[in-house]
């Protein structure tokens, strides 16, 4: 609910501080009675990916690759993965070579929704700087310093759910909730500085949990998707509060 009311709040701010922009010519458009609309949006939004890596100026919008989460927290608190977890300053690299799978789109009526599948081929890598603290599989872990996770062979759906508002004459597709879904096949783990420097305990440690990632990231997975869901809605957001709904998705 509150992630809700932030979203409608920055859309008001948003609009009351702009005026309507356009998509530049550089962007597919894909129309609603198209009966080939969700292949038409697979390769706009595959595009939209390309040119949105360095960012959109006009739009107000920042780098896509690497896309930035200033800050994630992760306070587990019972079960096999106790800890502690946050993470500064992330930065996410190779968004810019995922490949849209599928998008299955419902426009008409008040609340549209969209729903795709991607996959990437190559990693999606994490770096940052990470504080921890608590117990991994009932063994003590502590540390702070650099942290970078290799997700591989990664499969992932996003559920995106908006709500049609009207201001000023003009209807936008508000981004209510965005719904993340992250599987990879593998993923390998890297956090420097364990224990206070001790080389040999956090080499260990690092041997353990990349041992045993998918108890680590099944733990953990909630947390971590809902980054990734804050950060990609941010981006949204910002573009579909400027653009109204039938500049993006044509009649």
């Amino acid at each position: 609910m509150m992630h809700k009311l932030v979203l409608s709040l920055l859309f008001l701010a948003t609009a009351l501080a702009i005026v309507p922009k356009s998509l530049s010519p550089d962007y597919t458009l894909c129309k609603r009675s198209d009966p080939g609309l969700n292949n038409c949006l697979k390769s706009a939004i595959q595009s939209a990916i390309t040119l949105l890596t360095h960012g959109d100026k006009h739009l107000g919008i920042l780098a896509l690759d690497p896309l930035r989460i200033t800050k994630l927290s992760i306070n587990q608190g019972t079960g096999p993965v106790a800890v502690n977890l946050t993470f500064f300053d992330l930065d996410i690299d190779g968004i810019r070579k995922i490949t849209i799978d599928s998008v299955e789109a419902k426009l008409e009526g008040p609340k549209p929704e969209l729903f795709l599948r991607v996959s990437a081929d190559q990693p999606l890598i994490l770096k940052g700087q990470y504080m921890i603290d608590g117990n991994v599989l009932f063994l003590p872990i502590s540390g702070k310093g650099d942290a970078q996770l290799d997700f591989v062979g990664v499969n992932a759906s996003i559920d995106l759910k908006m709500k049609k508002v009207k201001n000023n004459g003009h209807t936008y597709a508000v981004p209510q909730e965005l719904i993340f879904s992250l599987n990879p096949k593998n993923l390998i783990i890297k956090l420097e500085n364990l224990y206070e420097g001790n080389k040999e305990l956090g080499d260990h440690m690092n041997r353990f949990l990349n041992d045993e990632w998918e108890t680590v990231y099944g733990e953990l997975q909630d947390s971590i998707q809902k980054g990734f869901a804050g950060a990609v809605i941010e981006i949204i957001t910002r573009l579909f509060t400027k653009i109204p709904f039938n500049s993006i998705f044509l009649k």
